[in-house]
């Protein structure tokens, strides 16, 4: 740990006090706050201990430049002032603790410390979890991509060829038999037809399991034919708009997470909304993506959304904020009855490195 204090005789009774309630721990001091942020990289300590009055640079001052270097270290601030805008702007400002110097402050100071370590690591712990938890999600929504693709060529490529083979056969079956009664031509031509639905419907269906255009037209172009189509097919009108997406690499995991959540949230408005227009937005706004989604349908109540998740009635909602949180982004539901529904998702930018 280290402990940023001018005055040696404290430095010594604050060391004094911790190595006896933990004897393993190991202190580092330093007299100025500045001198402590240039070694910081090279001691990593697990807690640092500061004071609030320090020359050069006092403990508010200290905890703004950790902010402004992204260090999560847990601070303690301690001051002989026992100034409360000052402990609620250092706790503001992400400091762990703040203590007074009282008369008990040598008996309390060891106590705090290991509250700090201890929650400070039960935080480290839930984020490991929940880094490695989106690791896995990202790696099982890849696999799920993977089982798409394949099973989307065997439809298109395969059955879909095999049944137009069979609509061929059909279409030629009475060609050279001049006798053939109305009603047996009838029957063909209602198997042909039959065969026809069939073959757009698996063709749709693989258009459904894996975008062909993600690759070749790019997000955005893909994004506004789906968008299209389901206008026409759903008879709802679909109001697509993007900025500053096509000059970004996108990396294949997010494009097509992109296009999962638009497919998810039009799916979700055509099964509940009871709308009749959607409005999509896509913007690149460093450092995110922000997709906002929005339609004029009937609305729900959101204090009872979570209740109706876990029972099966919104799943395509869970299924977004799972798809968000597995790409390390937000997700914001807003909602009320009659008064549509509005979804804002921010999705950090990670682009292709070539």
């Amino acid at each position: 740990m280290v402990i940023i204090e001018d005055e040696e005789a404290h430095f010594k009774l604050m060391e004094r006090a911790i190595v006896k309630k933990l004897p393993h721990a190991s202190v580092s001091h330093f007299k100025h706050a500045g001198a402590c942020l240039e070694k910081l990289d090279e001691i990593t300590p697990d807690i640092i201990i500061t004071d609030y009055l320090l020359p050069g640079m006092n403990g508010i001052e200290f905890l703004k430049a950790l902010k402004l270097k992204n260090n999560q270290i847990p601070v303690i601030m301690i001051t002989g002032q026992g100034d409360e805008t000052i402990a609620a702007y250092s706790m503001k400002l992400g400091a762990w603790d703040y203590i007074v110097k009282s008369a008990d402050f040598f008996v309390l100071l060891p106590s705090v410390v290991e509250q700090v370590l201890r929650e400070w690591g039960l935080k480290e712990s839930l984020r490991k979890s929940e880094t490695r938890f989106r690791v896995l999600s990202r790696q099982l929504m890849r696999t799920q991509e993977i089982e798409r693709r394949r099973l989307s060529c065997d439809l298109h490529d395969h059955l879909a060829q095999d049944l137009s083979t069979l609509k061929i056969g059909i279409d030629t079956l009475i060609d050279n038999h001049t006798e053939t009664s109305v009603k047996m031509k009838q029957k063909v031509a209602e198997l042909s037809d039959m065969a026809h639905k069939t073959i757009m419907e698996i063709r749709e269906m693989a258009y459904f399991l894996r975008p062909a255009g993600l690759d070749k037209l790019g997000l955005v172009q893909t994004v506004l034919q789906y968008c299209e189509d389901f206008s026409a097919k759903n008879n709802i009108k679909v109001d697509f708009f993007s900025v500053g997406i096509d000059e970004l690499k996108l990396d294949f995991d997010t494009k097509i997470a992109i296009y999962r959540l638009i497919q998810e949230s039009l799916n979700n408005i055509k099964k509940h909304a009871d709308a009749t227009h959607a409005a999509i937005r896509l913007i690149a706004s460093f450092p995110n993506i922000i997709l906002r989604i929005e339609d004029n349908g009937k609305g729900f109540n959101i204090q009872k959304y979570s209740d109706s998740a876990i029972n099966g009635k919104h799943m395509g909602l869970l299924s977004m904020e799972e798809r968000v949180s597995s790409l390390a982004g937000k997700m914001k539901i807003e909602s009320s009855i009659r008064q549509g529904t509005k979804i804002l998702i921010e999705i950090p930018m990670e682009t292709n490195s070539d």
